[in-house]
């Protein structure tokens, strides 16, 4: 499940997921550690242990970020207000120039998941109150997997152009990955062997001027034969 889904799932929502002193801000993030990650975070203690005392199972999924630059997803730890020495934990949902928004519950402080105090996307919290981001670590990519025997690609000669990305750069390539535009329309059409797949998307090539290289092939107009 990714934060989107999450945040579609329980906002407006209480969750009181280890039956200690209502609901409280942490028993959204127990729930979101399960329900994303796949584990319990061995902290059962207050927000600010979750960024002090960052518990072993969380470290095989999260990284500790210093400063307060935010990304979606984001595990979000900040220092208590005056007279409370335990903290408050959200979800970074975005980030702006009034401050970082959360997915938090108990913003109010109430502890009964009512009204504000529920799962919500409520305000702007200032940068200075962040005591440090648990990010989720980045999933490595997969290698690509073998094609099938004689396998081609044909990049049909309607099309001007077509990026080629260097091999490895994931499913979600960059424009820094491009390293060549093919000119399918030049030569009324380009057909290449399959080498490999990358996931449902891509396929690797080996192309006559660039070398071995990745396209995209899926909703695109491209032929697989």
């Amino acid at each position: 499940m990714q934060y989107q889904d999450f945040k579609n799932e329980w906002t407006g929502k209480r969750v009181d997921y280890d039956h200690v002193y209502g609901f409280q801000c942490v028993d959204l993030i127990l729930e979101y550690v399960k329900e994303c990650y796949g584990l319990a975070s061995g902290v059962w203690g207050n927000a600010i242990d979750y960024w002090n005392h960052t518990s072993a199972p969380l470290l095989t999924k999260f990284d500790l970020v210093q400063g307060s630059q935010t990304q979606q997803g984001d595990i979000v730890v900040l220092n208590g207000l005056a007279g409370n020495p335990y903290g408050h934990i959200g979800i970074a949902d975005h980030q702006d120039g009034s401050g970082i928004w959360l997915l938090e519950q108990n913003a109010t402080g109430s502890g009964d998941g009512l009204g504000r105090s529920a799962i919500g996307v409520y305000r702007a919290i200032p940068t200075n109150r962040v005591a440090g981001i648990l990010r989720p670590k980045s999933a490595p990519t997969p290698p690509p997997a073998p094609a099938p025997a004689r396998a081609q690609v044909t990049l049909p000669g309607n099309v001007q152009t077509w990026r080629l990305y260097r091999v490895g750069s994931g499913l979600r390539p960059n424009t820094s990955d491009q390293i060549a535009t093919l000119a399918p329309h030049q030569f009324g059409g380009l057909t290449y062997k399959i080498e490999a797949w990358v996931g449902d998307y891509a396929v690797v090539i080996q192309t006559q001027m660039f070398g071995r290289g990745t396209i995209w092939v899926k909703g695109t107009e491209a032929i697989i034969n």
